[in-house]
Formats: structure tokens, C-alpha cells, sequence
């Protein structure tokens, strides 16, 4: 499992880089989906991304978003800011295919 294999400490460099690729438009959903998906690995070291990931949550793909609430799920208590975009988010995609 991809999460047992890069502990917090070895991705935090990488973090920028990351955030970077998720930011970009010029990087497939794939690989932007998976950048979110290892942000999420670091936990509470996520948090000068949670402003990224609280834009990019309502990115078009649906890969992309869910990788971010991912992420943000495993910030735990520190995006709690976002609650009420995540709620938002919800709602819109009750409807979606890919969630249900």
C-alpha cells in the first residue's frame, strides 16, 4: 500500500512540488489526482496546502475532487475550515455516477 511506504517525513519535501502539479492545468487529472492523493499522506504537514486543496475541490474531474476530499479527510480536525465547502460539495454530487 502506497501509504505504508512513504512515511510523512520522506514526502514533506516534496510537498511543494506537489502542490505545484495540483495547481497546474498543464498536468493530466491523473497525475493531478494522485499529487492530492499524496499531499493527503501528510496529515497535519498539509496544512499550508489547505488553501490549494480548498480551491481545487471543485476542480471539473471527478478523480481530482475526490483525491482532495481524501486529503482533507486526512488533515482530520485541521480542515474543518473547509466543512462547509466539503457539505457544499456533497450535495452538488449526489447526483454524480462516479460517487454513488
Amino acid at each position: 500500500d502506497l501509504q505504508d511506504c512513504l512515511p510523512e517525513d520522506c514526502i514533506a519535501p516534496a510537498a511543494p512540488a506537489l502542490a505545484s502539479i495540483l495547481a497546474g492545468t498543464g498536468d493530466g487529472e491523473g497525475a493531478r489526482a494522485l499529487a492530492a492523493f499524496v499531499l493527503g499522506r501528510l496529515g497535519e504537514h498539509a496544512l499550508p496546502f489547505a488553501l490549494l486543496l480548498g480551491q481545487v475541490v471543485s476542480d471539473p474531474a471527478p478523480q481530482v475532487r475526490m483525491s482532495v476530499i481524501g486529503a482533507l479527510g486526512n488533515m482530520g480536525p485541521l480542515a474543518f475550515p473547509l466543512a462547509s465547502q466539503l457539505a457544499d460539495l456533497a450535495t452538488d454530487m449526489s447526483e454524480c455516477e462516479d460517487v454513488r
